[in-house]
């Protein structure tokens, strides 16, 4: 074993395979979810909501795995809204600050719609 200097950069690609030759044999689902309960209109509920893709139907799209296009239209959403100036100013935002019909009618038209389930919720 020769004692060269190698980039951190190559050794840490070295070390994962490619995300396209993973994509092809994952197998499941990647599942985005949020859980809220709280009062409305003086009416407790409990929201349920989720966007759910397969690993093979990211693989099918864009030969890669559900978590990396996810993540990616997350934040191709979120540049979306900056650069129609949705956003109130320069800065940090969380999620849950944005409009979400937008963010909603964004995941929508990428084909991801948000599955919904609302209940009331015990007090």
């Amino acid at each position: 074993m020769d004692h060269r200097r190698i980039p951190f950069r190559t050794a840490f690609e070295s070390a994962f395979p490619e995300p396209s030759s993973v994509a092809q044999n994952l197998v499941g689902t990647k599942c985005l979810s949020v859980d809220v309960e709280g009062t409305s209109h003086g009416v407790r509920k409990h929201l349920h909501e989720n966007i759910a893709l397969s690993h093979e139907e990211a693989a099918r799209r864009l030969g890669t795995t559900a978590v990396y296009y996810l993540t990616g239209v997350a934040a191709s959403i979120g540049i979306d809204l900056m650069d129609r100036g949705a956003l109130p100013s320069a800065g940090t935002y969380p999620a849950e600050s944005l409009e979400p019909a937008s963010v909603f009618a964004e995941w929508n038209a990428r084909g991801l719609p948000i599955q919904r389930i609302e209940r009331s919720a015990s007090n």
